[in-house]
């Protein structure tokens, strides 16, 4: 099976975790780009977190940093995601924001 792209996507990020992807079985991953739009008046506030599974650690990638009003932040860095890792985001403001991220499967 080749390489693909895939998208994960998240329309009204909730207050807490939300799995915006898992990594597959057999699967290494890599998120090449996460973008996260402020769709309210107001800043808001957002946090990803990567979830090894295999040890049952976790880490912030981003802890409430600041989205301004009608503005899109974005990490632009690699994020490797192993088989069923899992990469949680969330905002401090129910529905405030839209997540897309770019990711490529390696197989």
């Amino acid at each position: 099976m080749p390489n693909v792209f895939v998208n994960a996507l998240k329309s009204d990020v909730p207050t807490t975790a939300f799995p915006l992807y898992t990594g597959p079985a057999e699967v290494k991953s890599v998120c090449h780009s996460l973008f996260m739009a402020n769709k309210i008046g107001a800043e808001v506030k957002v946090s990803v977190q990567l979830v090894d599974t295999s040890t049952g650690e976790s880490c912030m990638v981003a802890f409430e940093v600041p989205v301004p009003i009608n503005s899109t932040y974005y990490l632009d860095k690699p994020i490797n995601i192993e088989e069923t890792d899992i990469l949680n985001v969330w905002a401090d403001t129910a529905t405030s924001l839209d997540i897309t991220a770019s990711i490529l499967q390696v197989t």
